[in-house]
């Protein structure tokens, strides 16, 4: 799987050289309400893919955001959760070792929680 993608980034880099071998003459880019700059045209072009490339990810981890505190709300509730059917276990154990005074609570084999059963 990386084979493929290691050709693919080869190949882009092998056409970002030669498009900054063959354009390296300099223009003036202006962007309101800055005052003209001078660069080569690579420079200008490569620039604005680095910028697209780090907004679109920022804009990704944005998104992200919601869904990784959701994960963490999961994982809190998750160990809660747990925490509680241990306890409730220990006291299911602790109502079956010690006899009943009267017999009235007495749990069915067949209802009993086991450890494999969740």
């Amino acid at each position: 799987m990386k084979y493929p993608f290691y050709v693919f980034v080869a190949a882009l880099a092998l056409v970002a050289v030669v498009f900054a071998l063959s354009n390296r003459h300099d223009v003036i880019v202006y962007f309101w309400p800055f005052p003209g700059a001078v660069g080569p045209v690579y420079a200008w072009v490569l620039l604005t893919f680095v910028v697209g490339f780090f907004t679109g990810w920022f804009a990704r981890w944005i998104r992200g955001l919601a869904v990784r505190h959701r994960n963490h709300v999961l994982a809190r509730r998750t160990e809660a959760l747990e925490k509680e059917v241990t306890e409730l276990r220990h006291q299911i154990d602790t109502l079956e070792a010690s006899p009943s005074p009267d017999n009235s609570i007495i749990v069915p084999p067949d209802r009993r929680l086991s450890a494999t059963s969740q």
